[in-house]
């Protein structure tokens, strides 16, 4: 199918949301293989300052990216144990990918209008939403996916 310049899409999703710094994100739950606690990160030498490490997800090995250095977030230092969020391999390339984020949030349905740009890999890292007066920061899974 081709764009115009630029085409409206509305399509209703389910996101699971998460906070980071005080901040709600969500991400598509389509995407999400599952979400882990009480994670053991390893460092990796030589890797992008994005990447917070490995860890091992019963024999698979998932790179866990830092959202807050890939979204240039403030960190909240006073949040000690963190939740991993992996998402599924066929989404992102073949490989197993997380990201970490403060504290869970819930499972919503909302009504997504996008902006589709008519130049393939053109999106924004986030899209914000307003649900009754609630900022919800949705993270895009092609940027995550582009920056392992």
């Amino acid at each position: 199918m081709k764009w115009n310049s630029r085409q409206r899409v509305v399509k209703m999703m389910r996101v699971m949301t998460f906070y980071i710094s005080g901040k709600l994100y969500g991400i598509d739950i389509t995407m999400l293989k599952e979400v882990v606690r009480h994670i053991t990160c390893l460092s990796v030498a030589s890797t992008a300052p994005e990447v917070k490490g490995i860890f091992n997800m019963r024999g698979n090995v998932v790179t866990v990216l830092d959202l807050i250095k890939l979204l240039k977030i403030e960190e909240d230092a006073s949040v000690d144990e963190k939740y991993c969020y992996v998402l599924k391999e066929e989404m992102v390339g073949g490989d197993y990918i997380g990201f970490l984020a403060d504290e869970p949030g819930d499972v919503i349905e909302i009504k997504s209008m996008n902006e589709i740009d008519k130049e393939i890999g053109e999106y924004e890292p986030i899209e914000i939403v307003d649900i009754d007066n609630t900022v919800i920061r949705l993270v895009n899974g092609g940027f995550l996916r582009d920056h392992m």
